[in-house]
């Protein structure tokens, strides 16, 4: 369960989808900008607007339903050994990268939960706001100056004492253009992060919607149409691990109504509704685009030396037009993976999900997973030293000894909807030969 918690915070992490207030002819009054200093020259108009970022689930990455998760961004958890740094390959050839939390969250390098106003000041407005955005991790010594004697003369030396990290404008990026060019969010400023969520494009939950894959992406919606937002907070799905808008339900009802088939087979059709969700059949596979594989198996037991970047990366195994697993859920998050209450509860509906088996290193003392300090694994591929100061930095206790958990991670799915022509037909589970769900084990499961 520590894991999955992890794993689902992963998605969440670092992501503000929230639109700013509007002012009139706001196209025009951004040009008047001079100069981009974060929260300080947007508040100018929207003056509420930073202290709502720094109370929303995309910058503090916590969120009512979970209390548990905690704070992602504390020294507890993963993210207190992994917030922000810059990775440098043992090749000299390859060049440093920049590594963190900090590289998706919604401020500008500082950790969440500082003092009020020093978190709004943090909040980075334009990586939800403004069309090509984007910050890098860039390194800078500190450096003492002192002074030491030779002789009858003093002289002044400077001394290295250490490194900090910073976040800074991606090469080619003009904040001022960009804070120019700000508007509410679009698809493009959401996926910069979500996309890439579970360490690869369309890795976590599979259906990362394109033009090519999601019916609604090809109709140019934005993700603020069904993920509704108020004060910056975002209605989420309900199997997320932490919401912020737990009372805005998010469903394709909220649109298509609960009967939403017409024609000849219209009335059988909707009578399904009231037993299945309309993902179950409206989207057949994972990862319908082939140009996004998506993952399967992770295994951070086994590090793999990656030959473009010279680092370690966990072992992955991808796949493409992967067929969901089929559960009943009642749409209440306490009951995922297992949902073994809700498939007995009358208000479940059966529903498409995405299954990934995790490996993880774990103090063999505990079978906890142990808090991994990601640059000592990708620059070494060391998991246990990787554990040992993973564990040190974020005050996780460790007994120095290793074993290898298995967890299996469930996300529902809602993205990449076929086009209806596309979507399950009859035979696909109603089959003599055998459809592609266990009807048997189904139908034992529903309790009206």
């Amino acid at each position: 369960m520590l894991m999955r918690t992890f794993f689902a915070a992963v998605i969440t992490v670092g992501i503000m989808l929230g639109a700013a207030r509007t002012v009139p002819a706001a196209n025009q009054m951004h040009e008047e900008i001079g100069a981009y200093e974060g929260a300080k020259t947007c508040g100018e108009c929207h003056d509420a607007a930073a202290a709502e970022v720094t109370a929303s689930l995309h910058y503090k990455v916590s969120g009512v339903l979970s209390p548990s998760a905690g704070l992602c961004g504390s020294a507890t958890t993963a993210a207190g050994s992994n917030w922000i740094g810059m990775l440098q390959p043992k090749d000299p050839t390859k060049p440093a990268q920049p590594d963190g939390c900090v590289r998706c969250h919604a401020g500008r390098g500082a950790r969440p939960g500082q003092a009020p106003e020093a978190d709004a000041a943090n909040v980075d407005c334009l990586i939800c706001h403004a069309p090509d955005y984007g910050r890098t991790v860039a390194k800078e010594e500190i450096r003492v100056e002192r002074e030491i004697k030779k002789g009858k003369k003093v002289e002044k030396v400077t001394e290295v004492r250490g490194v900090n990290f910073r976040l800074v404008p991606a090469p080619g990026v003009d904040p001022l253009k960009s804070a120019r060019g700000a508007r509410k969010p679009t698809p493009e400023m959401c996926l910069r992060c979500h996309a890439n969520a579970g360490g690869g494009p369309n890795y976590y939950n599979g259906v990362v919607p394109t033009a090519e894959s999601d019916l609604h992406a090809s109709m140019d919606m934005s993700c603020t149409e069904c993920h509704t937002t108020k004060q910056h907070k975002i209605a989420g799905g309900a199997d997320l691990k932490a919401q912020e808008s737990p009372e805005t339900r998010v469903a394709c009802d909220n649109c298509h109504t609960d009967s939403p088939h017409k024609g000849e087979s219209g009335e059988l059709l909707n009578r399904h509704c009231e037993r299945l969700a309309c993902q179950t059949c409206h989207i057949p596979f994972i990862a319908r685009d082939p140009a996004m594989p998506t993952l399967v198996e992770l295994d951070w037991t086994t590090p793999v030396l990656d030959p473009k970047t010279g680092l370690y990366v966990p072992a992955v195994k991808l796949a493409g037009k992967v067929r969901p697993e089929y559960r009943w859920w009642n749409r209440e998050a306490g009951g995922i993976p297992e949902g073994e209450g809700a498939s007995l509860d009358h208000r479940a509906k059966l529903y498409p999900w995405k299954k990934t088996v995790v490996k993880v290193p774990a103090d063999a003392a505990t079978g906890k997973p142990v808090n991994l300090n990601s640059a000592v694994y990708a620059t070494t591929g060391d998991i246990m030293a990787a554990a040992r100061k993973g564990a040190e930095e974020s005050g996780q206790q460790f007994s120095g000894r290793l074993q290898t958990v298995e967890e299996t991670v469930v996300v529902s799915i809602n993205h990449q909807v076929a086009p209806k022509i596309e979507a399950l037909h009859c035979d696909d589970c109603h089959s003599q030969h055998g459809g592609i769900m266990d009807m048997r084990k189904l139908k034992r499961r529903i309790k009206r």
